[in-house]
C-alpha cells in the first residue's frame, strides 16, 4: 500500500514539472514575438522619419568672417527640424561671409550670410547699436593715413575754453576705442575707396555721432592710433597751455626798487604776481 502511495507520488511531481517546463516554454515564447513585434515598429518607426543634410558651424565665426571648410560640418537631422533656408552643401558657402556673430554647432542659414559685394558695402560693416559717421580727413589730425579700416582709435578735441577769451586752448580725450570703419586716402584701394574727399568713417553710438557732428565745426579733432588688443579706458580731465606751462614749474623771483619801496615779480609758469614791499 505504502509503496503504490510512493510512485504515485512520484507520478505527481513528475507531471507537475512537465507542465511547469511546458508553461516556462510558452511564456519565453511569448516573450520573444512581443519583443519581436516591438522591433519591427520601432523599426518602421525610424524608417518613417525623413532626414536631410545641414551645414553647421563646427567653429565660432565673427560678422563678415568668410566661411571655411575647416569651420563647418554636415549632419544629418529629421527634415522637420530643418529650417527652410538651412544650407546643405559645403559647396553653398563657397564665397560667402558671415552676416552675424555665429556660435559652433549652429545651423548655417542663407538669411545668416551675405555675398562678398554685400561685405563691401559699408552698411554691413556696421556693428548692432552703432552708426557710421564720416569726418573730413582736412579737419582730422593725427596719425594721418596711417590710420586703415578695422582700427581702432580714441578722438582727441581741441577747442577754446567755454567763457574764455577766445585765446585759451583746451585739449580734452572725448572718445576712445573706436572703430574705423572706413578711410578714403589717395590711391587707396579695396574697400578703402580711390575717388572722394580724403574721410575717415567711424562707428559710435547715436550720443557719440552728435558729439563728432557738432564739435567737427568748431573743433580741431585728433585721431589716435590705438594698439591691438588695448580695450583700457583712459581717464582725463583734458589740459590747457597754462596748465601745461605750470605744471613742475619752480616759480622765478625778480626784485627791483622803485619810490624807496621793494617791487617783488613772482612767475609761475604762464603767471606772474607782482607785490610792493615797503623798506
Amino acid at each position: 500500500m505504502a509503496a503504490g502511495k510512493s510512485k504515485a507520488g512520484v507520478a505527481m511531481f513528475l507531471l507537475a514539472c512537465m507542465l511547469a517546463l511546458v508553461g516556462l516554454f510558452m511564456v519565453n515564447k511569448h516573450i520573444a514575438q512581443r519583443e519581436k513585434a516591438l522591433k519591427s515598429k520601432l523599426a518602421k518607426n525610424v524608417e518613417a522619419v525623413e532626414t536631410v543634410k545641414v551645414l553647421f558651424t563646427s567653429k565660432e565665426f565673427k560678422a563678415l568672417d568668410p566661411f571655411i571648410p575647416e569651420g563647418v560640418v554636415l549632419r544629418d537631422v529629421p527634415k522637420s527640424f530643418a529650417p527652410a533656408d538651412a544650407i546643405s552643401t559645403i559647396e553653398g558657402v563657397k564665397e560667402l561671409y558671415a552676416k552675424m556673430d555665429l556660435v559652433p554647432d549652429e545651423i548655417i542659414r542663407a538669411s545668416k550670410t551675405i555675398t562678398k559685394d554685400e561685405v563691401e558695402n559699408l552698411a554691413f560693416s556696421i556693428p548692432q547699436g552703432r552708426r557710421a559717421i564720416t569726418l573730413s580727413i582736412n579737419d582730422v589730425k593725427g596719425v594721418g593715413f596711417a590710420v586703415m579700416s578695422g582700427d581702432r582709435v580714441d578722438v582727441v578735441g581741441m577747442f577754446a575754453e567755454p567763457g574764455g577769451d577766445g585765446n585759451t586752448m583746451r585739449s580734452q580725450l572725448l572718445l576712445q576705442d573706436i572703430q574705423v570703419l572706413e578711410v578714403v586716402s589717395p590711391g587707396s584701394e579695396g574697400k578703402q575707396r580711390k575717388s572722394g574727399n580724403p574721410s575717415v568713417t567711424l562707428a559710435v553710438t547715436p550720443s557719440e555721432a552728435e558729439v563728432l557732428a557738432l564739435l567737427e565745426l568748431s573743433a580741431q579733432l585728433v585721431l589716435i592710433l590705438r594698439p591691438v588688443s588695448d580695450d583700457s579706458i583712459y581717464q582725463s580731465e583734458g589740459t590747457t597751455i597754462s596748465s601745461i606751462l605750470g605744471q613742475g614749474a619752480q616759480p622765478v623771483v625778480a626784485a627791483s626798487e622803485t619810490d624807496g619801496a621793494q617791487t617783488i615779480e613772482i612767475f609761475t609758469g604762464g603767471t606772474r604776481v607782482t607785490t610792493k614791499v615797503p623798506r
